[in-house]
């Protein structure tokens, strides 16, 4: 009777340890897992912050552009305005295409759909004015002919497109900054989140 007892009191024993050992492994493969999820957490936010930062820059640099193209815009048209042909149109592009490329990859992480739509509106307006600028190029190179009345004309109607286009690019400038100012808002937001990742990491080693 004492022997069957004390069977199966190491019976007990084995099994306790038997499940502690198990418990304790899967805790640890938990643990483990969790532990990679948080890492790759942290290196999605870290690109995701970049993709930010590189938006945030393309805009600071299109603003910078579009006051620029307004401002020789307003010189063309003083000059039209006085009636005067010697006129300096701008010889540079733009190229939207690099602000798309931005755009497609805030929306990869799914993290701020509003985000992503103003920054394509951005793209929108951007391939706008630069077809815009295309035409106000091809316009201004091109020779008038005619009458004194026939150039009259045609200045007038140059100076009408020019007011017309500086007008697209005046109404864009603000829209681009404050833009800027939501990616760099967001930007904030995810330093702040990547920090606390960065903490429950240094936590999980710990343990």
């Amino acid at each position: 009777m004492l022997a069957k007892a004390s069977s199966d009191s190491w019976g007990i024993k084995i099994l306790v340890g038997v499940v502690a050992g198990v418990v304790a492994t899967f805790l640890g493969f938990l643990l483990n897992q969790y532990h990679q999820d948080n890492k790759e957490t942290i290196k999605e936010t870290k690109e995701y912050i970049a993709s930010l930062q590189s938006a945030a820059n393309e805009l600071e640099f299109y603003t910078g552009k579009l006051q620029q193209l307004s401002s020789e815009l307003e010189a063309l048209e003083k000059r039209l305005e006085a009636w005067k042909t010697n006129w300096v149109i701008p010889t540079y592009s733009i190229y939207p295409d690099f602000l798309e490329k931005c755009k497609i990859t805030i929306s990869a992480f799914h993290k701020n759909p509003k985000l992503v739509k103003e920054v394509g509106d951005c793209h929108f307006e951007l391939c706008h004015i630069l077809a815009r600028l295309d035409f106000l190029k091809k316009e201004m190179n091109t020779t008038m002919e005619g009458s004194a009345t026939d150039i009259t004309r045609e200045l007038n109607t140059r100076r009408i497109n020019c007011g017309g286009f500086k007008a697209l690019v005046d109404e864009n400038i603000p829209v681009f900054k404050a833009t800027r100012e939501e990616i760099l808002s967001e930007k904030v937001k995810m330093d702040r989140e990547l920090q606390v990742q960065k903490e429950r990491s240094l936590l999980l080693v710990r343990e």
